[in-house]
């Protein structure tokens, strides 16, 4: 019987994910961190594009059916999958080694609003490690704007 809950389930998927906002126009990263800080959280890296890990992770999550380590698992796997289109896959595999760890530690819960203000204070420091300063005007392409 549970198994064909999780197959109903898995098959309704595209229909659970038209449920939440259009999961094809949000944006990687969780819904809290808004306006500015949005761009704290890479959309690719240098030809690596992340969100189709990024809508398939929210489509697993919200199937109800796979566990929550699993759709991390495939999140992380899809992610170094991508860097395989960049022209710096090293930095690449770091980056998507950062967000995984990211989504493992803070995903799943409701943060308190300090947890929120250093996680976005560790997103900061991490962008200023890799050079990237979002709000400020780089001729870098390493991520994509809405």
């Amino acid at each position: 019987m549970r198994i064909f809950f999780c197959v109903a389930l898995a098959m309704s998927c595209t229909e659970v994910s038209a449920q939440r906002l259009d999961l094809a126009a949000c944006p990687c990263g969780p819904d809290w961190i808004a306006g500015a800080d949005r761009d704290l959280i890479p959309q690719s890296w240098y030809g690596a594009d992340f969100h189709s890990a990024c809508r398939h992770h929210d489509a697993c999550l919200d199937s109800g059916c796979a566990n929550r380590h699993r759709c991390d698992r495939n999140f992380s796997r899809e992610l170094k999958s991508a860097c395989k289109n960049s022209s710096r896959p090293g930095e690449c595999r770091r980056v998507t080694s950062l967000m995984s760890r990211a989504v493992r530690s803070y995903g799943g819960r409701e943060l308190t609003s300090a947890e929120k203000n250093q996680a976005i204070a560790r997103l900061r420091g991490i962008n200023a490690r890799f050079g990237r300063y979002p709000g400020q005007n780089n001729s870098m392409n390493y991520y994509t704007s809405y």
